[in-house]
C-alpha cells in the first residue's frame, strides 16, 4: 500500500512474487493492555476539607496515570464503587484523556453507598 514504510519491505518475497508486486511484513500489536480504574464514593472518601481529601487525592492521581498510560499505548477505562452513570470504557487516544477527566468531574459524593449490587461490567 502506498504510504508503508520501506523497512518493512519482505524483499525475499518480493522477489518470489511473480506478478512483481512489492510485499510487506505486517505487524500486530501484542496483547491489549488494558487499565480500569475504579473509583469509591463511599462517605469516607469526603474526609477532610472539600480540597482535603481522598477523593480529590484519587481523582487527580487517576487523572496523571491515565496521561501516562495513554501515552505507552495502554487501553484506560474508570468505573466507580459503587455502580453509578458516570463509568468510561476503556480505549486509547488523546480523546480518552477527556473522556476520563469529563468522567471525574461528574463524581459526586453519595450519603448512603449502595454495595448490595456489584457492577456486572467490571
Amino acid at each position: 500500500m502506498p504510504g508503508d514504510p520501506f523497512k518493512f519491505i519482505n524483499w525475499k518475497a518480493t522477489a518470489r512474487s511473480v506478478e512483481g508486486k512489492v510485499m510487506v511484513n505486517e505487524y500486530d500489536r501484542e496483547g491489549l493492555r488494558n487499565v480500569v480504574f475504579l473509583i469509591d464514593l463511599g462517605p469516607w472518601m469526603r474526609l477532610g476539607y472539600p480540597h482535603e481529601n481522598p477523593l480529590e487525592y484519587g481523582a487527580s492521581l487517576v487523572l496523571s496515570l491515565t496521561k501516562v498510560l495513554l501515552r505507552y499505548g495502554y487501553n484506560v477505562g474508570l468505573w466507580t464503587i459503587p455502580p453509578s452513570n458516570i463509568y468510561v470504557i476503556p480505549s486509547s487516544g488523546q480523546t480518552q484523556f477527556y473522556r476520563v477527566l469529563n468522567a471525574l468531574l461528574r463524581i459526586e459524593y453519595l450519603e448512603k453507598p449502595r454495595y448490595e449490587v456489584a457492577d456486572p461490567a467490571c
